[in-house]
């Protein structure tokens, strides 16, 4: 696993460590979720990993990984991760830093994502529906537009 070095392949490496539900992995997982903040496709599967080896330091974490990413795109994979690993306990401290004025909009932003995935009530993103089936001829400007199409929100 550690000898992998592709962010993608990685990730999935740690999904499987977590399917397999060996609980000695969750100290190396856990370092790898502090290596992974700059490495948002790892760190969604190294959060949810740790999440189904029953880690229960992994919510807290991830939310001080989200107060302090520099980019978008690792809010992003935060925010979305907190919502998949689906810890209760992460809707307050949610709550809290989208209703600080002072942190940051992006911060803000994804913490209401996180709230969403959290809140997510079935076993597929939202816009399954949506996009399922939906014949390739049919990319309009209100479902795929220069990253403002309905189907490229988180």
């Amino acid at each position: 696993y550690r000898a992998t070095k592709a962010p993608v392949r990685r990730a999935r490496l740690a999904l499987c460590l977590g399917l397999i539900g060996d609980p000695s992995m969750i100290h190396m997982l856990e370092e790898d979720l502090d290596e992974a903040k700059y490495r948002p496709a790892v760190l969604w599967g190294t959060g949810v990993a740790l999440d189904l080896l029953g880690s229960e330091t992994v919510a807290p974490k991830l939310l001080e990984l989200l107060e302090k990413a520099p980019a978008q795109t690792a809010r992003a994979a935060i925010a979305t991760a907190i919502g998949r690993v689906g810890d209760a306990h992460a809707v307050g401290p949610l709550i809290e830093r989208l209703s600080d004025e002072s942190s940051p909009v992006g911060v803000r932003a994804f913490a209401i994502v996180g709230l969403g995935a959290l809140a997510e009530d079935r076993p597929l993103p939202w816009r399954f529906p949506i996009a399922h089936a939906l014949p390739y001829y049919a990319r309009t400007s209100t479902l795929w537009g220069d990253g403002k199409g309905l189907l490229e929100l988180l």
